[in-house]
């Protein structure tokens, strides 16, 4: 399968802001098998909540896609680095975490999107 760098790049950025686990229209677990004609969700509310959800679940599926590539073609470190970086923390922070610069931090994670992409 063919990678597109930019893609991933951006996927990379962005995955951090991915709301996993959505808000729920129901205040209480007993709302939920309410089948009161009085319940707060309609049809559209319902509709909704299921493309957001097959949103979530692409996202979810290209990162494990992503995150078992590079567990394959990566060392344990790019592999963190990688991991981090998806969990949206800054360059900084993970050359604190390895007690390299931002700048090898950069480097690393450009080495993962070439043994990603290739």
């Amino acid at each position: 399968m063919k990678y597109d760098r930019d893609y991933i790049k951006q996927f990379i950025k962005e995955f951090h802001h991915v709301d996993l686990i959505p808000e729920s229209e129901f205040d209480e677990e007993d709302d939920f098998f309410s089948l009161d004609k009085g319940s707060t969700m309609n049809m559209d509310d319902t509709v909704k909540v299921m493309q957001a959800s097959d949103e979530v679940a692409y996202y979810v599926a290209y990162f494990n896609e992503l995150l078992d590539r590079v567990d394959v073609l990566c060392t344990d470190r790019e592999y963190f680095v990688f991991v981090l970086r998806c969990e949206g923390r800054t360059l900084e922070r993970i050359g604190k975490v390895f007690e390299l610069s931002r700048e090898r931090i950069r480097q690393i994670l450009m080495n993962v999107l070439d043994k990603i992409c290739e």
